[in-house]
């Protein structure tokens, strides 16, 4: 190919196909913010370390910093609908070398977190599951195998098997994706309802009538509450303040809609595509885990929640000196649905069920970083071919999938026990710099700024909306970052994770130069490509 010609890419087309719908692209939003599987120790966790919180009041809080990030990403979707979108919006907006490093530091909070956690998650919820089941119908075999699958091993066996799985059906393309798509959100709704008739079913003295009847030997309901005082624990009227100091783990609830943007290269009709499935979601999702979080306290006791959270969470010799059972909703909904066996067979098979599309979104857009780094040839070209049969990019597929098993590897079997919390930090940082991009946006591409809707092209002082919009953002989500340094339970990582946020930052940079370096040497000019916005 000759520098000096107009098109400056290798292929006149991606050779991706446009096969999800706008209701394809809404239900994996949707999934993004609310997979069944997160509920298995989370309210535990938050009203454990956030005594005299309110979660629903908290989420509704959290709203308003999402909702301006997903304008943000509405208005980069519809201007820029490619494979890997957000990157490349950013190495068009602001410079090749920045977006792909961005992009880089991103991909680290997809890989490095987002999958290794759900899919660890998952073996822990299946591990749960059998555990929960062994205990209601005496089945210690059942409880052995639970053991093993929560071991290092064996969830390491389970999760490099799913992700082989996870990899197949990625490589054969829309039609397979959607069958677990659609599946996992059949199961996942099934599981939603059952879990909202079996709390919605009792009340707290029903509830820790079943609780004596299994686990009294160990702790009784009433005893718990005398544990966790002994441990320090105290009954917190709700507060305000309390409310608002749970926002950086309630923040957590609502992430992932976003994330969808990544495939919106494949998507049909993407003007109407993009703002159903980023702003209903979001609603949708916030709906979702207030009526799960109110009916499970209403189930349960809210001081009781916050006593055994509580112990969970800050003094676990204390809890495991009187428990050998994780204070899981699985094992909630198993004793309020028994002995209903057929009700606890129902949401025991549902809860897992209904987790099986959830892990498979978390690959499905990653790999798009690949195909849309490779396709603007920062590195090898291979990685962006697409299969002629499938119409996927099999070789960026099976990256991803190796990176993945590594990534799962160094989880279970070395020291690295902060990915949580360095991934999470990452993607809030990546938020702070993709919002303040509209504002370079309005300087740096304003001949399409035609291409945004046309409320954000509204001008006030002689700026478009959408202007306002990216510095809002950006001011919310470098607020949302304070709260989680500021915050020793999510960032208690040190200095350690932002010394390894910047290598991959450094590392990103670095492959871009050699990239640019390698293909002037051969004759072609790379930056050229970053003139144009990739052809569809």
């Amino acid at each position: 190919m000759a520098t000096g010609q107009r098109s400056v890419f290798l292929r006149t087309t991606s050779g991706l196909v446009r096969e999800f719908s706008v209701l394809d692209l809404l239900l994996m939003a949707t999934l993004a913010i609310f997979g069944i599987q997160n509920t298995l120790l989370q309210f535990p966790w938050f009203y454990g370390y956030n005594p005299g919180a309110n979660l629903p009041l908290a989420l509704a809080i959290g709203l308003i910093p999402f909702l301006l990030l997903n304008l943000v990403y509405w208005a980069e979707g519809v201007i820029m609908p490619r494979a890997g979108s957000d990157y490349v919006w950013m190495a068009r907006t602001t410079h090749p070398s920045i977006g792909f490093a961005w992009s880089c530091v991103y991909l680290f909070g997809f890989v490095g977190c987002a999958l290794i956690v759900i899919i660890s998650s998952l073996a822990y919820a299946i591990s749960t599951s059998l555990a929960t089941w062994a205990l209601l119908y005496n089945v210690p075999s059942l409880y052995d195998v639970g053991t093993t699958l929560a071991s290092p091993i064996g969830a390491f066996i389970f999760g490099t098997v799913l992700l082989s799985i996870y990899t197949v059906i990625c490589i054969l393309g829309s039609k397979a994706a959607k069958v677990l798509l659609y599946s996992g959100w059949i199961f996942g709704s099934i599981a939603i309802i059952t879990m909202w008739f079996i709390l919605g079913s009792t009340n707290p003295t029903a509830f820790a009538a079943k609780w004596d009847m299994f686990l009294s030997k160990q702790v009784t309901y009433q005893g718990l509450f005398d544990v966790a005082k002994s441990a320090g624990w105290m009954v917190t009227p709700f507060s305000m303040a309390a409310t608002v100091g749970s926002l950086p783990i309630a923040l957590l609830f609502l992430f992932g809609a976003n994330w969808t943007n990544l495939i919106i290269g494949e998507v049909r009709n993407v003007r109407r595509a993009v703002p159903v499935a980023l702003m209903f979601s979001l609603l949708l999702g916030f709906t979702i885990w207030v009526i799960s979080a109110q009916t499970t306290l209403m189930a349960v006791g809210e001081n009781w929640m916050s006593a055994i959270g509580f112990l969970w969470d800050n003094a676990p010799a204390a809890y495991g000196s009187v428990m050998s059972y994780p204070p899981s909703q699985i094992l909630f909904l198993g004793l309020v649905a028994y002995p209903n066996q057929l009700l606890v067979a129902l949401m025991i098979f549902t809860f897992i069920a209904g987790n099986i599309a959830y892990p498979f979104i978390f690959l499905l857009f990653p790999t798009r970083y690949f195909f849309a780094w490779s396709f603007d040839r920062v590195i090898p070209t291979k990685l962006a071919n697409v299969n002629q049969r499938f119409r996927t990019p099999h070789f960026a597929i099976i990256v991803t999938a190796i990176l993945g098993v590594i990534e799962l590897g160094i989880y279970y079997f070395t020291s690295y026990t902060t990915a949580f919390a360095i991934g999470t930090f990452a993607e809030i940082a990546c938020w702070v710099v993709i919002s303040l991009t509209m504002v370079l946006f309005l300087r740096t591409k304003p001949d399409i700024l035609e291409t945004a809707p046309t409320f954000m092209r509204k001008r006030f002082a002689g700026v478009p909306t959408i202007g306002y919009i990216g510095v809002a953002s950006a001011i919310a989500f470098a607020y949302v970052s304070y709260l989680f340094l500021a915050n020793p339970l999510l960032f208690g990582i040190g200095t350690l994770g932002l010394e390894l946020m910047a290598v991959v930052a450094i590392f990103g940079f670095v492959l871009y130069y050699a990239s640019l370096y390698y293909h002037k040497r051969r004759g072609i000019d790379m930056d050229l490509a970053f003139k144009e916005i990739p052809p569809v």
